[in-house]
């Protein structure tokens, strides 16, 4: 039987693969996103690699370009469950958050596609999609 660490990052995988069907249906067009895969864990070697080369720990889990060039962040967590209390930001997403608000980005953290849905439509990158049984 699985731990629950291993059951809670498979929560956490589920919903990135939900919210990424989402995005891809409810976006506004010319509007896209795509997933930043920093989340996995690595050896210390090849995670040395990755930061010479520019990866920058904490960044988003998803990055929406929209129509006027403006780029919006959504950090996915996983929500509160019997099992399991939601989950949180860690320090270096904290700072990322920080960065991204400095420079004029919205950003926000969301446990489930309504919330997500509730952030397309607050940024107006919403396109109407009603689905997945709504």
């Amino acid at each position: 039987m699985p731990n629950l660490a291993s059951q809670t990052r498979n929560i956490e995988d589920k919903l990135q693969e939900s919210i990424h069907c989402y995005l891809q249906r409810a976006l506004k067009k010319p509007a896209f996103h795509f997933a930043v895969p920093n989340g996995k864990r690595r050896i210390k070697r090849d995670g040395a690699a990755l930061k010479r080369q520019g990866v920058l720990a904490g960044v988003a889990d998803f990055l929406i370009c929209g129509d006027s060039g403006k780029v919006y962040y959504i950090e996915l967590k996983r929500p509160k469950l019997p099992i399991c209390p939601a989950g949180t930001q860690n320090p270096a997403q904290k700072d990322f958050e920080k960065l991204a608000i400095a420079c004029g980005a919205p950003y926000a953290v969301a446990h489930s596609i309504e919330e997500v849905q509730a952030l397309l439509i607050k940024w107006d990158l919403y396109n109407g999609f009603f689905g997945f049984g709504q």
